[in-house]
């Protein structure tokens, strides 16, 4: 069975919690202020695993200041790393 990381523990002050909106936008400016302000959010490293986990879930908007391609990118490479040291 595969590792499934738990769903962040939100405190309710993280940036994506105050404009969700801002994070699921089609606006390019809007996708590159939410990355920005995932930056210093406590809870980026719990999001990007959980949103890794779950791609069915995350296809949309940006997680952990990444987007659906960065977070594609991420799991082959996480992919390819497993595989070379299996």
């Amino acid at each position: 069975m595969s590792r499934r990381a738990p769903y962040p523990r939100l405190t309710g002050t993280e940036p994506c919690r105050a404009d969700p909106e801002l994070f699921f936008s089609t606006k390019e400016d809007d996708r590159k202020e939410a990355q920005l302000l995932c930056g210093p959010c406590p809870a980026r490293e719990q999001c990007l695993a959980w949103a890794l986990d779950n791609p069915s879930k995350t296809h949309y908007g940006v997680w952990a200041g990444t987007t659906r391609n960065d977070r594609n990118r991420l799991r082959r490479e996480f992919r390819a790393a497993a595989k070379e040291s299996a």
